[in-house]
């Protein structure tokens, strides 16, 4: 009898370390997860961030020549590119949790 509570003994510990273990590894998995996720959502406003600057140099290169004469004050510049890059921008901003959303 002593022989068998001391196998069951033997075997109930590893298995409560193996649980441990598998605990463990599924939180830090999880806070892996969590961080890409954040990441992604983070970077999705980064470029959109960085089309809003090359719109603006593209379409500053469509008008540029314009500045030059002497109606550049009544020619009104096409924005809508930027105006589509900026709704984006706010839409990729939105869908981020709120303490990153804020910084």
């Amino acid at each position: 009898m002593r022989i068998r509570g001391l196998f069951l003994l033997c075997i109930s510990l590893i298995g409560t370390v193996a649980v441990a273990g598998s605990v463990v590894f599924a939180v830090g998995e999880w806070n892996k997860w969590s961080s890409a996720s954040d990441a992604r959502a983070t970077m999705s406003v980064f470029a959109g961030l960085s089309r809003l600057t090359e719109g603006l140099s593209l379409e500053r290169g469509d008008y540029n020549h314009l500045l030059l004469t002497a109606s550049a004050a009544s020619s009104k510049p096409n924005l809508q590119r930027v105006d589509d890059t900026l709704a984006a921008i706010d839409t990729s901003r939105s869908q981020l949790p709120a303490d990153i959303a804020q910084q």
